[in-house]
């Protein structure tokens, strides 16, 4: 930041920094509720958010801005760059797709009833069951993920056939 500053300067703009930080931070949450108030105040009060506020609300101000418009600006950059981060997190997990809590075993029994062999907790385990029904003569053996509701489920099955497209076409081409 500007190291011309006087001490007074100095403690104004932290005083600054720190309304534009917890403004941000209430404002977000009152606008989502299921945000953590305390954990967006300490997200928005670490020192590499701390020093971007300042260096917008700075600029802001050396541009001819206003307090309060510096100070709007500064909070609006602060809420788009987390924003931005979560966005882009999200789009990380969602690329990996989400885990499966378990893994089920479905077969069709000696009258070709579908079943299903629930709450194995590693795809070892699965694959073993799965053996032992097809060595018992089972049909349609096939290990699946377990998932907590239908849209994982989807995504899960989403990501392997995109996967599966993609491959198919790096083979042909």
């Amino acid at each position: 930041m500007n190291a011309s500053l006087t001490p007074t300067q100095v403690t104004d703009l932290g005083t600054a920094v720190g309304k534009i930080a917890g403004l941000a931070a209430r404002s977000l949450h009152e606008s989502f509720p299921h945000l953590d108030l305390e954990q967006l105040v300490e997200t928005f009060t670490r020192d590499s958010a701390i020093a971007m506020i300042g260096t917008c609300y700075l600029a802001g101000l050396d541009s001819g801005k206003t307090p309060g418009e510096a100070a709007a600006d500064a909070g609006t950059t602060l809420i788009r760059a987390w924003a931005d981060a979560r966005l882009a997190a999200r789009a990380e997990l969602d690329q990996q797709g989400p885990t499966p809590r378990a893994w089920e075993v479905c077969y069709r029994d000696a009258d070709s009833s579908p079943q299903v062999s629930k709450g194995h907790t590693t795809r070892a385990a699965a694959d073993d069951v799965a053996a032992g029904l097809r060595a018992h003569g089972f049909t349609g053996v096939k290990v699946v993920p377990a998932f907590a509701s239908p849209r994982e489920a989807l995504g899960y099955r989403n990501r392997h056939a995109a996967r599966r497209a993609t491959a198919n076409a790096d083979l042909t081409s």
